[in-house]
Formats: C-alpha cells, structure tokens, sequence
C-alpha cells in the first residue's frame, strides 16, 4: 500500500525542475510580450494622450502633443510605457480567475 502512495508523489527535484521550467516559460513569454509592446508604444502612448488632447480643445495653439526636453527622455518613456503595458498584460493573462492560459503552457 504504501509503494502506490510512493509512485503517485513527486521527489523535491522533480517539482524544483517543474518550477524551473515554469519560471523559464513565463519570463520568455514576458520578454516575447514587452517586445511586442515597446514595437508599439508609440500607439500606446498616443491612445493615453487622448484625454490631454481632449482637454486641450480646438482653440489651443500648437500641436497637441507632450514634447521631451532631453535626449534619452523619449526612449526612457517608451520602455517605461512598454515595461507597464507588458506588466498588465501579463498579470492579467497567468493571474485570471480561470486560468485559461496558463493551463494551456501545461501541456
């Protein structure tokens, strides 16, 4: 009886080699996912500057637009932006309540 019981229960290294396979899949799907958005942050920062370009109005002189005053301030916003987007975008994917996604890395 307690043979059955040994088979079905895992050894410490096999569940540490199926974290570690775990943690591998989620980073390389977060690094997959941060590229996809920092390729996109320009339109992810023009659908936030909405509001701002709305409380602008017609009558405002200029473009409506944020502008940088420093070299690296436009690449620092977009990783930023990408870095967060990414963060969303993968807590709401593993950490939804049905799990759909994450079932699916299991296979």
């Amino acid at each position: 009886m307690s043979d059955n019981n040994d088979q079905n229960h895992s050894s410490l290294a096999e569940h540490l080699l199926e974290l570690r396979s775990r943690i591998i899949k989620s980073l390389i799907f977060f690094v997959l996912a941060f590229v996809v958005s920092y390729m996109n942050a320009d339109k992810i920062y023009d659908f936030l500057l909405q509001p701002y370009v709305k409380a602008l109005g017609e009558g405002q002189i200029g473009t409506k637009r944020l502008i940088f005053t420093a070299l690296q301030e436009t690449f620092i916003t977009y990783l930023k932006l990408s870095f967060f987007f990414c963060t969303f975008f993968f807590f709401s994917c593993f950490f939804n309540s049905n799990m759909e996604i994450y079932s699916a890395w299991s296979l």
